[in-house]
């Protein structure tokens, strides 16, 4: 399957443009996102509650669902987890997206 994708690549180019940082955290992502963005010197681009996404997943609707904070050019997206359950973040607190 991905041995096809070869043929359509010229000498130079590449698949994967970046990588993408995705953090969770249980409550506490809009203080991690003034805290990163004033300490690392981010812009945050997005943020997105989960009551603006009319997502009732969550026990707080000011839950964040999605931001975006760059930093130096690098992008790095952030969320809470919809409810106080840390089994969500039990082994796997960061996610990595590939942008190709």
């Amino acid at each position: 399957m991905f041995d096809n994708r070869k043929r359509y690549l010229k000498r130079g180019d590449t698949m994967l443009k970046s990588t993408v940082p995705y953090l969770f955290f249980n409550g506490q992502c809009k203080d991690a996102l003034a805290f990163y963005s004033k300490v690392l010197n981010g812009e945050i681009k997005d943020t997105m509650t989960y009551g603006e996404a009319n997502e009732s997943v969550a026990d707080d609707p000011n839950r964040i669902i999605h931001a975006q904070l760059e930093v130096d050019g690098n992008l790095f997206m952030l969320s809470d987890i919809p409810k106080d359950d840390d089994t969500m973040l039990q082994d796997r607190n960061v996610y990595i997206c590939f942008r190709i």
